[in-house]
């Protein structure tokens, strides 16, 4: 959604939500139409506040994995060229569709949400 998106909705149901308020007395009507005339503002500071948690929620750990799950796998490979070996072990094991890892007991070891059985790397659960 964009920003002009987001001011559209707020553009619509502002009015109507600040008269309802305004109805039942929890502001004036003169608080409701000063909200109103600085509509721009408010509208500034909510899509502000709302691409701070969106920011937070898609750059978590989780947000990543499930972005590079989506992925198709030449495109894992690309993104991840420049990685560690630890570290491209650590996003394979985080991947739900990846059920073995072949790699070597030391480099398994490097990476601390694997276990190695047989040989195969899977992720510890």
């Amino acid at each position: 959604m964009n920003q002009d998106q987001i001011f559209g909705i707020l553009r619509i149901v502002l009015p109507p939500l600040l008269a309802y308020m305004a109805g039942r007395g929890w502001m004036t009507s003169a608080q409701a139409a000063g909200l109103l005339a600085n509509l721009p503002e408010i509208m500034t500071v909510i899509v502000t506040i709302g691409g701070g948690i969106w920011s937070f929620v898609v750059h978590s750990n989780q947000g990543k994995v499930a972005s590079v799950a989506a992925m198709p796998a030449h495109d894992i490979n690309t993104a991840t060229a420049a990685l560690p070996a630890q570290d491209k072990l650590a996003i394979a094991a985080a991947l739900p569709e990846v059920k073995n890892i072949t790699t070597t007991k030391e480099l398994a070891a490097a990476v601390p949400n694997v276990k190695v059985t047989n040989g195969f790397v899977a992720p510890k659960k």
